[in-house]
């Protein structure tokens, strides 16, 4: 089996991973949904007592 594939005339080598998902925010969803589903999670800052009520 080739371990590459060819697009547009161009040979492009097969990946052997998922591509990372990234949550942004909270997405309406819990974090335990965040935690199972994606790779990482990107949020952007608050102040520190909102921040720590969140997570």
């Amino acid at each position: 089996m080739s371990r590459r594939h060819r697009w547009n005339g161009y040979e492009i080598p097969k990946h052997f991973s998922s591509i990372p998902t990234m949550v942004t925010g909270f997405s309406n969803q819990s974090i335990e949904w965040i935690a199972q589903n994606g790779d990482g999670w990107i949020h952007y800052p608050r102040i520190i007592l909102q921040q720590t009520q969140l997570i």
